[in-house]
């Protein structure tokens, strides 16, 4: 799995919802409303963005489309309801992707980033905007690395991943906490990967069975700290989903097949997840760490447990989406 300056578009998988018949299973989802948006290229200088926000409680789904001109390698947006704007990737002069805003109360773009290169995720939180981007400088840098704008001041500062031994950690993966407003992030080493690989490929001969496992580091980010929790090593990875008290990842495997696990933060404690092989298209892990809530054309739940799928929708009309979150009420 080659990474580098590859632009790996992790939250821009293609999903589709169908809706649903009101439930009372839902209950627990009330107080948080999922959003959704999706980029489409309407021609060579404009985008439509289209946000979608469904209501749990009130079973109903919110639709609106705005229309962006703009110039960019990949049609990327998301919609930052709270501050009723678009968060998207757009050239600069320079013919670099940066961070812009649109305003959708004043119809006016302002340019947020002056330094990045290759927009891999834009998070909206509550005093601020998470991105993960490799920077233009150095130019040898290859890490995707983790930022901060300030919603008042628009002020932009590099959130630092400590690591004992290695000054590349790259961010890989991003899962937000709806309850803490927090994220997780898991990392690797740009200069590890590539001597562990290089290694790898000049043996002449592999014990059968065995396949190249890169560690991945996985850290918590609350409240303005970061904080090492684990390591992982494994030969790929697949999906990344977390609450405040547990973390569920997937990994892929030639040689095992695809599995799940799930780190206990309080007990750091990793352990695999029964009955469950895939983290695709997964949103939230409730509170409990009872149900994984997913989509696969229509919203439904997993128990963890049993590992029993029970789908909630199946009523509402198709929609096509790639950036989403669950958000509190506010």
């Amino acid at each position: 799995m080659k990474r580098g300056k590859q632009i790996l578009l992790l939250t821009m998988t293609a999903l589709m919802l169908t809706g649903c018949q009101t439930s009372e299973k839902k209950s627990e989802l009330t107080d948080y409303r999922l959003v959704t948006s999706n980029a489409g290229r309407l021609n060579e200088n404009q985008i439509v963005v289209e946000n979608n926000t469904y209501d749990f409680e009130k079973d109903k789904m919110n639709s609106a489309k705005y229309k962006i001109d703009l110039a960019t390698q990949f049609n990327f947006a998301v919609v930052d309801d709270k501050g009723k704007a678009v968060l998207y990737s757009a050239k600069d002069e320079k013919g670099n992707d940066e961070v812009y805003r649109y305003d959708l109360e004043t119809k006016k773009t302002e340019q947020l980033t002056d330094n990045l290169w290759g927009i891999n995720s834009i998070i909206p939180r509550e005093n601020d905007y998470i991105v993960t981007s490799v920077p233009q400088t150095p130019d040898n840098s290859k890490e995707f690395m983790l930022w901060s704008i300030d919603r008042g001041t628009n002020k932009i500062k590099q959130i630092e991943i400590p690591h004992d031994k290695h000054k590349d950690m790259s961010v890989w993966q991003v899962a937000y906490v709806p309850e803490t407003d927090g994220l997780v992030l898991q990392t690797y080493s740009e200069s590890e990967e590539y001597t562990l690989r290089d290694k790898w490929n000049s043996a002449e001969n592999h014990s059968e069975g065995k396949e190249l496992e890169i560690p991945f580091y996985y850290y918590q980010y609350e409240n303005g700290k970061v904080k090492y929790l684990f390591e992982q090593k494994m030969p790929q990875s697949n999906g990344l989903v977390a609450n405040k008290n547990d973390i569920l990842f997937g990994v892929q495997s030639d040689v095992n097949g695809d599995s799940v696990y799930r780190y206990n933060l309080k007990e750091d404690r990793t352990e695999k997840v029964k009955g469950l092989e895939r983290l695709d298209k997964v949103f939230y892990l409730d509170e409990a760490s009872e149900y994984l809530y997913k989509f696969n054309g229509k919203i439904g739940k997993v128990d963890l447990k049993t590992g029993e799928e029970e789908w909630l929708d199946n009523q509402f009309k198709e929609y096509y989406f790639t950036n989403y979150r669950l958000v509190k009420e506010q």
